[in-house]
């Protein structure tokens, strides 16, 4: 495999964790308490 090839997967491998991560941080402030989110603010 061409290293070129290999880094596409590996950035491709990358933003899907990014996003896995994000939408995990996304759920926990929907779950979050309101007087805790406006302290984070």
């Amino acid at each position: 495999m061409s290293r070129l090839k290999m880094e596409q997967t590996q950035s491709q491998q990358m933003r899907q964790e990014l996003s896995q991560v994000l939408r995990m941080e996304q759920a926990n402030l929907l779950e979050m308490p309101e007087d805790e989110f406006n302290r984070l603010i």
